[in-house]
């Protein structure tokens, strides 16, 4: 069976898709290609192109990433080439024909697109992490607002479970994996049905010293209360995702996401400008280079008429007008 592992940013998605690749899932060519940084110290386990795809299908959709649209569209509105290209983008970076495990916290969000491309069947590893968690490091590593953060948390979650809906969906807690890595993977591995003698080794793939904060109810909203409530009673594994989540959503939730939307076009449209004034002034800066190059050459052959012997042998006739005129220029007569 193939996967797909999702879950909002900074929950251990990545973790766990790298512990997968040593149970024996298939990461294709370009799984490993983003490397590790200083915020995520084992790789990000991502394939660059189809993050890359994922992030036109939510431009398509009036979002991005930091600013989820509330829903995708419908097929008719993707429209037919743009899965094809989908599909065409997929087999190139997983050429294999797996199983194969596919990592993408986008895909909250774009899981509806993909079911229409990807032949099943395909499981689910929805990965939890508490809100306020999420929020601290992405504190941390994008200087986020916390609520914003919170929010984004609160939009991608209720899109994992809608996208997942009727598809094998396992639930992981973040906090878990940390505690107890060997026997959430065991878990993993006796769901999807691999062998678990590759337990031990995906295990010590999960780096316990890398998870920095904690949660804490105190700082959720209501409905961001309700939701994490919800999504810790499902926890484990489901055959075929039904549960639906609360109705409620955070009131200023689509409010926040169309504010940070505009305030990011008018970022873009302040960088346009300036990406124009400084070729503008870079053209004007080439124009005067090429200028006082001209000038530089024309005083050079100048000085080089000046001091020739030629010049030199000619200053009899420069001083004749003045012989001949008593020192006055004369006008030569007309035609």
């Amino acid at each position: 069976m193939n996967v797909v592992v999702t879950g909002m940013g900074r929950s251990g998605t990545s973790a766990v898709a790298h512990a997968l690749s040593l149970l024996g899932f298939d990461v294709g060519p370009f799984g490993a290609s983003m490397a590790a940084d200083e915020f995520n110290a084992t790789g990000y386990w991502e394939v660059p192109e189809l993050s890359a795809f994922n992030d036109a299908l939510l431009e398509r959709a009036g979002g991005s990433w930091l600013a989820p649209p509330r829903r995708l569209g419908s097929e008719a509105a993707v429209g037919a080439p743009m899965m094809v290209a989908a599909r065409e983008r997929f087999e190139h970076c997983f050429p294999g024909g797996g199983p194969w495990v596919w990592k993408d916290p986008r895909l909250c969000l774009t899981l509806p697109f993909w079911r229409q491309v990807l032949d099943p069947p395909i499981a689910v590893i929805a990965m939890l992490r508490h809100p306020a968690a999420v929020a601290e490091s992405l504190a941390h590593r994008d200087h986020a607002e916390r609520d914003y953060a919170r929010a984004m948390w609160e939009r991608y979650t209720r899109s994992l479970i809608a996208s997942a809906q009727g598809l094998p969906t396992i639930v992981v807690d973040y906090t878990q994996l940390i505690r107890d890595p060997s026997e959430v993977i065991r878990q993993l591995a006796t769901s999807l049905a691999v062998d678990t003698g590759r337990v031990p080794a995906a295990a010590e793939s999960i780096r316990r010293d890398l998870s920095h904060y904690v949660g804490d109810d105190a700082a959720l909203s209501d409905a961001e209360r309700e939701l994490w409530t919800f999504m810790c009673d499902l926890i484990g594994f489901h055959a075929a995702l039904t549960a639906s989540p609360p109705v409620r959503e955070s009131p200023w939730l689509q409010l926040s996401f169309e504010e940070h939307a505009r305030a990011q076009q008018i970022i873009a449209s302040f960088r346009a400008d300036r990406a124009d004034l400084q070729e503008s002034l870079a053209a004007q800066d080439h124009r005067r280079g090429e200028a006082e190059a001209e000038l530089r050459d024309l005083q050079a052959r100048l000085d080089q008429i000046i001091g020739s012997r030629t010049w030199r042998g000619l200053a009899w006739l420069r001083r004749l007008p003045r012989a001949l005129g008593g020192g006055r220029r004369q006008q030569l007569p007309g035609p």
